[in-house]
């Protein structure tokens, strides 16, 4: 039931990683069965050049952007590895293009938002700036919900906790989202 019922409501997932065959796209595929994926890295996303034009509420990039923040309607979910400390370059981008939000708050409402995350490395000194990102992100989008969590050696666990880890995370998210 649950599964359907998250199938049902969560229509589109952001894939952070250009790898269609590898880790993250076996998360998105196993959390959310039924979404359709917007591969970033794909994604016609300009860098932010920091001309401040947005401060007036447009961005002088027409690409995007705001289309894929429309498609994800209510759940704003990003699923993506970690590269060297940090999130793939063009995912980075992606962000950045949220000072537009920065600059006027409350012209995205997008009740949930979720950071699923993952490394091989093991590097746990990372986690409390992606975190802190997730809620700013959370802030800006008007999140009412917000759930964040990093998979860690997840690609390369060799103790057979893939399936328990997809498991858990399904769960997690369940109860951030939707337990009151």
């Amino acid at each position: 039931m649950r599964n359907q019922c998250m199938d049902e409501l969560v229509k589109y997932v952001l894939s952070g990683s250009p790898n269609s065959k590898g880790a993250t796209n076996y998360i998105i595929k196993n959390l959310f069965q039924e979404s359709e994926i917007i591969d970033l890295s794909r994604a016609d996303i300009a860098s932010c050049i920091g001309c401040n034009k947005c401060i007036n509420g447009d961005c002088v990039y027409d690409d995007d952007f705001f289309k894929i923040l429309e498609l994800v309607d209510d759940y704003f979910i990003l699923v993506s590895p970690i590269y060297f400390l940090g999130l793939p370059s063009f995912v980075k981008a992606f962000i950045d293009r949220f000072q537009v939000l920065w600059n006027n708050k409350n012209i995205v409402r997008i009740k949930h938002c979720a950071m699923i995350l993952h490394g091989e490395s093991g590097n746990y000194k990372i986690e409390s700036g992606l975190q802190l990102l997730n809620e700013i992100i959370s802030e800006l989008l008007n999140s009412e919900k917000t759930f964040f969590t990093i998979l860690h050696n997840f690609q390369n666990n060799k103790s057979g906790n893939v399936e328990n880890n997809i498991i858990e995370v399904k769960e997690q998210l369940w109860n951030a989202f939707f337990v009151k």
